[in-house]
């Protein structure tokens, strides 16, 4: 079932990719020459800052908590070997 989760959430983050062009290191909040370190550093603060858990019901929450996963999500290389948003971006 995680897998299946997670693959799709993958897919929905190429898509969004392919289709919108929406710079990931600005949704990020970092530079472009950050390292995997400071990415994955704030992409967990974020994460925490806008969970849906934590922000019931607020729709722009929601919408932010999506987009910093897509953001983490194709720069999968600040976790482990695969393509990155450095390449996308």
């Amino acid at each position: 079932m995680f897998r299946c989760l997670l693959g799709l959430l993958i897919w929905a983050a190429f898509v969004v990719v392919v289709l919108c062009d929406v710079d990931y290191y600005k949704v990020l909040g970092v530079d472009r020459t950050a390292s995997d370190k400071d990415i994955k550093r704030q992409y967990r603060k974020l994460s925490k800052q806008w969970h849906p858990d934590k922000n019931r019901g607020d729709e722009t929450a929601h919408d932010k908590f999506v987009q910093v996963s897509e953001g983490i999500l194709l720069d999968i290389g600040a976790f482990a070997k695969g393509p990155s948003i450095r390449g996308v971006i």
